[in-house]
């Protein structure tokens, strides 16, 4: 956008080089909304080359987060008839001594492509540059048709209706926004190069992971995830290791840190280390594995519960030496994730069985779409 608007640039510059009316080109962009839904922002225009006055106005882009693609008015709503007839009213609200009847025939025909939009959390804006609806003396016209109003016009991917709380009032759904302020400061605990000494929890599961790296190299190797990984409506907040990139998207299944919200606030359910860590199965589903010596190795699924804040054990296996015996190693399993050989039930394995096991649940490790904190 920004080498296009320049070569524009300089395309007039060079056709009126020699001219004595002078020119004047001037373009400027806000940010109107930057989510893991939508990038929106507004470009606006001044230029003059010569004539009776100068022209202004302003252009929207929007862009869907997840894809990359630029978005069209009928991504935001199905209903563009509608939109229309919200638009006409609140035009006559608010420029009903200016705009006449003209105005409402050319906006009658109006194709999602003729829309100049923006979206921020609040609702959608409309912008209409001189000469679009009415002439240049009557200047631009701008219009918001918020959210809350009309609720079953847009698209709730693209609204932000779920991010004005903790929770959606008619479902009970938690918002995925809920985390944006933890994302940040890990962002800023990273950044500053403060994951060894940091307070904040799954801080020092990054820095055990990655503190051999630069702060540019761990901001790229950390990543995260907002996903509901049990189904009950609350999204957990994953923190890993981005190991791969498939089709230019940050990918990996090594845990750092796992959050849920409880009490109105985001609560950390484990930190995960290299030998006491989890991995990401799919199906809401973690892989644990963990060592507490040469003789002292486990492995298990683990999931979290609806509604809870600890993960529960559903298989677990480790081996120990035997009690009474100095160098012989037994093989328990559990449903509890207990350490204790003694609430356990002993296996009839060998070593090359037990970790044939290990590897048997490896192999069901899965990878699940990142953020890399350097996006």
């Amino acid at each position: 956008i920004i080498n296009n608007s320049k070569a524009s640039m300089m395309e007039q510059y060079q056709a009126m080089e020699g001219s004595s009316s002078g020119f004047a080109d001037e373009w400027t962009a806000e940010i109107i909304r930057a989510d893991n839904r939508v990038v929106s922002f507004l470009q606006n225009q001044y230029t003059y080359t010569g004539g009776a006055h100068p022209m202004y106005g302003c252009g929207g882009i929007n862009i869907d987060s997840e894809t990359g693609r630029r978005l069209t008015m009928t991504d935001l709503t199905e209903d563009v008839e509608l939109l229309k007839g919200l638009t006409e009213k609140a035009l006559k609200k608010e420029y009903g001594d200016i705009l006449d009847d003209n105005a409402y025939y050319i906006l009658k025909d109006f194709t999602e492509e003729d829309f100049n939009w923006t979206v921020d959390n609040e609702g959608v804006t409309l912008y209409f540059n001189p000469y679009t609806l009415a002439p240049y003396a009557a200047g631009m016209q701008e219009v918001t048709l918020k959210f809350a109003e009309y609720p079953e016009l847009f698209n709730a991917k693209y609204t932000g209706i779920l991010d004005r709380g903790p929770a959606d009032k008619n479902s009970g759904a938690v918002s995925p926004g809920v985390y944006d302020e933890l994302i940040g400061q890990i962002y800023n605990v990273i950044a500053e190069g403060e994951t060894m000494d940091s307070e904040l929890e799954g801080a020092f599961a990054i820095y055990e992971g990655l503190g051999h790296m630069d702060v540019s190299e761990m901001l790229n190797a950390a990543g995260y995830a907002v996903k509901d990984v049990n189904g009950d409506g609350t999204p957990e907040l994953l923190v890993g290791l981005v190991s791969d990139y498939e089709e230019g998207k940050a990918e990996g299944n090594i845990l750092y840190a796992l959050y849920t919200y409880s009490g109105e606030k985001p609560v950390c359910v484990t930190e995960s280390y290299v030998r006491d860590g989890y991995r990401w199965m799919d199906d809401g589903k973690f892989c644990y594995t963990g060592s507490g010596g040469a003789a002292n190795s486990g492995f298990g699924v683990f999931s979290l519960p609806a509604g809870s804040t600890e993960l529960a054990c559903e298989d677990f296996w480790f081996s120990d030496i035997k009690e009474g015996t100095d160098t012989e190693i037994g093989y328990y399993h559990n449903t509890s994730g207990s350490w204790n050989a003694g609430e356990s039930v002993e296996l009839a394995v060998s070593n090359d069985d037990f970790w044939e096991m290990e590897e048997e649940l490896l192999a069901q490790v899965q990878n699940f779409e990142m953020i890399s904190f350097a996006e």
